[in-house]
């Protein structure tokens, strides 16, 4: 009898043993067959499971012929396949466009279903940013994203843009909402521009390449951006930039746009009334030229008919309509935006990396304003175990802009000057009298805060340059499929040099004696944070916890010299002036911010 039963326990132990055995496959997208990486493979109401690999490749052990294997990955739909007496199982994962759309990626990066959300996200693809491809990405998005407002001004090549999230949240103080660039916040202030004059010397945006994006989400109102604490109170926009792709070798793309700019609406001026006031020409000078000065210097004359009459530069002229009814479109050009990108990419079992190169050009309506900025940017990635990988990029932008157009009661706003001239004069006289014997500026008025705009174009400028360092390094390590921890630490450093002149001669310019500035201005933004996620399911409820911290250090230096009252004509440097002026500051602050975030 105890043999008997000896015998049944081994026999029985046999069968087990022979029950359990190892399943391996691959995991590809239906109808392409592209190796999907990442994919959750679980035993069915177990914790046993794995993810596969970069080729989609997966390998369980000690799995019976009664268990059940659930493959699920975001943006497809779920699969479950019984084992049976299988000891390879391949899989092809159909896509779930209405999971794609409810999944989206949130503050510090994580991806979250957009119901378990509180608040208001919008995300778009790549392709949607580069139908149309722009100069500064953020114009892309307009009327693409509900409560995204974009003001697109006329600033010139490289020039900001006005961007709100659900209306304005200060009524003194910046409106603009905080960009973080693969989870690393980075400067977006904006700049130069004030009521009184100066230029929009562009913001972190128009820094950005837009070839290089592969998606935006753009999260509104307080609560989106919570994780960002004050920096958030406007709201985020996240951009996610592009990585390798698995490819046979290496793939090698090039992308060129080319685009015209050119005025879309300008205003529609009279054409029956001349220079003067209260129906009469100005009184005439001793110098033969007629006092245009407010009121007589606007459009407030006596109807122009063919009279003869004395026009500004005091000469015998006939008062008629001018043949030009739109000045704007006679002064300005039209402009081209050209660039052109070269990218290396690829992908294999333990990494990926890109390298994209992008030259750009560009010239504004206004002749002289002009464009050259290159972009060079590399990321690479690489799986060191199963668990455990690190990413990493670094971008390197360097720009030159020449003679960005002065806004608002800038002396020389080109469009500010052209809107006040009165409609007797004509732009060939302005254009063909600048400057007169003593070297001095001719202009039709004698409102000395404006220039001639010819006269401006010609011997008031500047010059912006620029560069620019972006760079992160992260790890990602999934101690099992339910906790997670993620630590990143990146840099976004700006080293600008700008320098503005104007020629003497204009009273408008220290008046006629000419200046000089040169601003020399660096800035960083370190930032490092480090994330901890554990999500599980308790019956049909997704509970899940994140808790983290945050670093962030903020650097600027300024150094500016300027100077007045030239010894040499055209000559621009500060040794060339006789009054000179220098100032310098430095600014640094540090913040630390801690987080933590339940979802149920």
């Amino acid at each position: 009898m105890n043999k008997l039963i000896l015998i049944l326990a081994v026999f029985g132990t046999i069968i087990t043993a022979e029950a359990q055995k190892t399943i391996s496959g691959r995991v590809l997208e239906k109808d392409t067959n592209t190796p999907l990486i990442g994919v959750s493979v679980l035993v069915k109401g177990t914790k046993k499971g794995t993810t596969t690999d970069f080729d989609g490749n997966y390998t369980l052990t000690n799995i019976g012929d009664n268990d059940i294997l659930e493959f699920s990955y975001i943006g497809y739909s779920t699969k479950e396949i019984a084992v049976t007496n299988q000891t390879t199982i391949n899989v092809y994962m159909d896509i779930n466009a209405e999971q794609i759309d409810e999944v989206v990626v949130t503050a510090l990066n994580i991806q979250r279903d957009k119901e378990s959300l509180g608040y208001s996200i919008s995300q778009v693809s790549s392709e949607e940013v580069n139908v149309a491809r722009e100069n500064n990405i953020v114009n892309s998005l307009s009327g693409k994203v509900s409560g995204l407002q974009i003001t697109q001004s006329n600033t010139g090549v490289d020039g900001s843009s006005r961007v709100l999230l659900r209306g304005i949240t200060t009524i003194n103080g910046n409106n603009r909402p905080l960009v973080v660039v693969d989870g690393i916040p980075i400067s977006n202030s904006s700049g130069g521009a004030s009521g009184s004059g100066g230029i929009d010397r562009g913001d972190a945006l128009s820094d950005i390449n837009p070839d290089d994006v592969e998606s935006i989400s753009v999260l509104k109102g307080a609560g989106a951006a919570a994780a960002y604490g004050s920096l958030g109170m406007n709201g985020v926009i996240l951009i996610t930039t592009k990585s390798g792709i698995k490819k046979d070798g290496v793939g090698i793309s090039f992308n060129s746009s080319f685009s015209f700019i050119d005025i879309a609406l300008t205003p529609d001026l009279q054409n029956e009334y001349g220079a003067g006031a209260f129906g009469d020409f100005a009184p005439i000078n001793a110098n033969g030229r007629p006092v245009l000065d407010y009121p007589f210097s606007w459009s407030w004359g006596p109807k122009m008919e063919g009279q003869t009459y004395t026009n500004w530069l005091g000469r015998q002229d006939t008062y008629s309509p001018n043949p030009i009814k739109d000045p704007y479109k006679e002064f300005y050009q039209t402009g081209f935006a050209l660039s052109n990108t070269l990218a290396f990419e690829g992908a294999g079992d333990k990494g990926s990396f890109r390298l994209a190169i992008t030259d750009e050009d560009g010239q504004g309506i206004v002749s002289n304003n002009t464009l050259s900025k290159q972009t060079f940017n590399l990321r690479g990635s690489t799986k060191l175990t199963d668990g455990f990988s690190v990413d990493g990029k670094m971008t390197y932008i360097t720009s030159k802009i020449k003679n960005r157009p002065q806004l608002a009661e800038g002396s020389g706003n080109t469009s500010l000057q052209l809107s006040l001239m009165p409609r007797d004069i004509r732009l060939d006289d302005v254009r063909n009298n600048t400057v007169n014997a003593n070297g001095e500026e001719i202009k039709w008025n004698l409102d000395n805060t404006f220039n001639n705009p010819y006269w401006a174009l010609e011997n008031a400028g500047n010059v912006d340059e620029k560069d620019h360092f972006q760079g992160f390094i992260s790890a990602n390590w999934d101690i099992d499929n339910k906790f997670n921890i993620t630590a990143k630490s990146g840099i976004d450093y700006i080293i600008s040099d700008f320098t503005s002149y104007g020629a003497t001669g204009a009273q408008a310019i220290e008046n006629g004696l000419g200046s000089y500035r040169h601003d020399d201005n660096k800035s960083s933004i370190w930032n490092s944070d480090i994330l901890g996620t554990y999500s599980t399911s308790i019956s049909d409820f997704n509970i899940g916890l994140s808790l983290g911290a945050n670093y962030r250090n903020e650097y600027s230096s300024d150094k500016n010299i300027w100077g007045n009252d030239a010894k040499v004509p055209n000559f621009y440097r500060i040794d060339n002036y006789k009054n000179s002026f220098s100032s310098e500051k430095y600014h640094e602050k540090s913040h630390l911010f801690v987080l933590c975030i339940g979802t149920i």
